[in-house]
C-alpha cells in the first residue's frame, strides 16, 4: 500500500525514469562509458563464467569467450527493472505484453541478430551471478556462445509494499 508520503517519491521516480533512467547506483552509463562498482564486478563475474565449461541442469557448454558492456543493452536493462519494481510484477514480459525485443529496440539496439535475457529478484550483488548459473535456463542463456554484448542493472525498491527489494536484469545481444 502507498502512503501519501510516497506520492512525490514515485512521481519523482517516473518523472526521472521518462528522462532517461532513475537515480539508482547502476543507472545506465551514457556514451561509451565502461561500468563501474557493482556493474563492474558483475560483468567480470560473468566473464569468469563464461571462461570456463558450465555443467546449465541437463546441458554441458564449452567455455565462451567474453561479452563486451553496452550502453544500449544496459538502458533496456535499466528501464525493465525500473518497469518491474515501480509495478511490483516479476517477469520477462510486461503486464501490458512488452517483449524484450521491443525493450532493447527502444534503447537503440537494433538489428540485432541474437538476443537473451535473465532477471532475478531478491538477490545480493555477491549472490545474482551464482543464483543464475543455478538455474538451467538462466545458465544457459549465460554461457551462449552466440551473445556478445551485455547490459546489466538493478533497481532497489522504495515501496514497503514490494514482494522484492530489488529486481535485476541482465540483457545480452549480438548485432
Amino acid at each position: 500500500m502507498f502512503t501519501p508520503r510516497l506520492i512525490p517519491v514515485m512521481l519523482s521516480a517516473l518523472l526521472l525514469a521518462s528522462c532517461g533512467g532513475a537515480p539508482t547506483e547502476s543507472a545506465p552509463p551514457t556514451g561509451d562509458t565502461p561500468p563501474d562498482g557493482v556493474m563492474a564486478q558483475l560483468l567480470k563475474d560473468l566473464n569468469a563464467a563464461r571462461g570456463k565449461a558450465q555443467q546449465c541442469g541437463t546441458q554441458r557448454f564449452p567455455a565462451a569467450s567474453p561479452v563486451t558492456w553496452n550502453t544500449q543493452l544496459t538502458a533496456a536493462a535499466h528501464a525493465h527493472a525500473l518497469d518491474m519494481a515501480n509495478r511490483n510484477y516479476f517477469d520477462h514480459v510486461s503486464p501490458e505484453g512488452g517483449l524484450m525485443e521491443q525493450r532493447v529496440e527502444a534503447a537503440g539496439y537494433v538489428n540485432w541478430r541474437e538476443l537473451g535475457e535473465n532477471i532475478a529478484a531478491g538477490y545480493t550483488a555477491s549472490t545474482v551471478m551464482q543464483g543464475w548459473l543455478d538455474s538451467e535456463k538462466h545458465c544457459a542463456t549465460l554461457m551462449d556462445p552466440l551473445l556478445r554484448e551485455v547490459g546489466i542493472s538493478v533497481v532497489e525498491t522504495v515501496s514497503p509494499g514490494n514482494k522484492y527489494a530489488n529486481y535485476w536484469v541482465q540483457d545480452f545481444g549480438t548485432r
